[in-house]
């Protein structure tokens, strides 16, 4: 009987570190988008690098993407973007959670430089518009003092 009261602690420890322990080795390394940006019909490659478990993914939109193991702790899904996508989620799960997720902008732009507002390009289109309020009061105003 006193051999049971000792063994009943033991074994209970020995399946709690257990099951702590089931997921303490799987990680997602590193998850990356190929091109990150870009318009409807771009083939898009997502390559996950992990330790234990194979993580599996799900997007939002639901694009049913294509994976496949490219190497040993590296999986790669492929899918290409939908007309009228203007974000896609993509929810990587590894061992029943979600472990990252990672966003693909489907617009892209399309190039040059964002700049601040400048005052000083409609300066005389301004000056201009004002002269010809001036000059359009002036005749109103002459022309009611005529008698």
């Amino acid at each position: 009987m006193r051999s049971f009261r000792l063994l009943a602690p033991v074994i209970l420890a020995v399946v709690l570190v257990s099951c702590s322990t089931q997921g303490a080795f799987a990680t997602i390394i590193s998850a990356s988008l190929y091109p990150e940006c870009g318009p409807p019909g771009t083939p898009v490659e997502l390559v996950i690098r992990f330790t234990g478990t194979r993580p599996t993914i799900k997007t939002y939109p639901d694009l049913g993407p294509v994976g496949g193991d490219v190497g040993e702790g590296i999986v790669g899904y492929d899918f290409t973007v939908p007309d009228g996508v203007h974000q896609i989620t993509i929810t990587i799960i590894q061992e029943g959670t979600p472990s990252r997720t990672v966003t693909f902008c489907p617009s892209s732009p399309v190039g040059g430089v964002v700049m601040p507002a400048n005052f000083a390009i409609v300066a005389p289109w301004l000056a201009v518009i004002g002269l010809a309020a001036c000059i359009g009061t002036v005749v109103v105003v002459a022309k009611k003092h005529q008698p």
